[in-house]
């Protein structure tokens, strides 16, 4: 089960979007939005641009969800963690 693959691997089974999306994905995600962050981009505009990018993908209904939680006034993490769940 899902519980000895963790135990046996040491990483726990991701829930929500991070559990839907491949690891390619996830991956190219954070690589750009830190290229993004890095450039000195706003947050919301680092997210509408990767947003327009995956379009009604998995990864970028997330992403449009967490721009909605920034913009009600939520941190990047929480933002996630509503969105991991």
């Amino acid at each position: 089960g899902s519980v000895e693959c963790a135990e046996e691997t040491g990483v726990a089974p991701q829930g929500g979007w991070l559990g839907r999306v491949s690891l390619a994905q996830r991956a190219w995600f954070f690589r750009q939005l830190a290229t993004y962050q890095n450039a000195g981009v706003d947050l919301l505009k680092s997210l509408d641009r990767l947003g327009s990018q995956l379009g009604g993908t998995t990864l970028g209904r997330a992403v449009a969800g967490m721009q909605l939680a920034i913009k009600r006034g939520a941190s990047l993490s929480e933002a996630m963690a509503a969105e991991g769940r």
